[in-house]
Order: structure tokens, then sequence, then C-alpha cells
């Protein structure tokens, strides 16, 4: 049953001030899920430094993320950046 499940939510992640190398692994994370094409659930260290109630940043069972568009990396000095994802959910 679709009905009783949320869709369209948008969740929008930034960190700042990151290793390049971390900061690859969402590039290479975009690739592997085909950029919005597949989607995937979210682990539970997208929750670090929230202070909320976890449920009220995660897609509820049976729903799931694509990505809205490309994560946006911005370099802040040699071998540090700061990364944007901005994710949407699905069913």
């Amino acid at each position: 049953m679709y009905g009783d499940k949320r869709t369209g939510m948008k969740l929008q992640l930034e960190y700042q001030n990151i290793l390049d190398s971390d900061a690859d692994d969402f590039i290479a994370h975009y690739d592997e899920v085909k950029g919005g094409f597949s989607s995937f659930s979210l682990p539970p260290a997208v929750r670090d430094g929230w202070s909320g109630t976890g449920a009220a940043i995660d897609a509820p069972s049976g729903n799931a993320w694509r990505y809205e568009s490309a994560p946006q990396i911005d370099q802040v000095r040699a071998g540090i950046s700061s990364v944007k994802v901005n994710l949407i959910g699905v069913l």
C-alpha cells in the first residue's frame, strides 16, 4: 500500500571541512547508484551531529532516497573540501 507512505521529502546534508578523500566517497556513491536513478537507504552515521529525533530525518520503512542533484564539492584549501548533498524521498 502506497497511500500511507511519505514521498517527495527533501533532505539537504552538508559536510564541512572534510578530507578530499572523504569528499570523493560522495562522488563514488553518486556514480554507484547511477546518479538519481537508483534509490538507497541512509546509513545511521548520517545522523551524526543531529540532536533531534532520528526518525525525523529518515525515510519510513518502505521508503528510500535518491539524489536530487549531484553532490556539490567546494575545495576549502589543499586537501580539505566541503560537500552539499540534496536528497529526495521516494517509494
